[in-house]
């Protein structure tokens, strides 16, 4: 994501990556894609936030391979 650019200028930094869970081992030649949900938002002083996201990545069987909430620091 963020050699795409999909965060976007607003992303200050990472703060957390909690309930990391590899479920299912990927191997190369596999497609991927991640489905991601806000599941937080907490406003915080000096015009910033922040926003967690639970990532959940699957394979091209429509398995889970991997989940993890990440929250990171952005400008509002």
């Amino acid at each position: 994501m963020g050699e795409t650019g999909n965060y976007g200028d607003e992303v200050i930094a990472g703060t957390a990556m909690n309930n990391i869970r590899f479920i299912k081992p990927v191997y190369p030649g596999n497609e991927l894609y991640t489905l991601v949900k806000v599941t937080e938002l907490k406003e915080k002083r000096n015009e910033s936030g922040l926003v967690t996201v639970l990532l959940t990545t699957f394979n091209e069987k429509e398995e889970v391979v991997f989940e993890g909430d990440l929250t990171v620091l952005i400008r509002k």
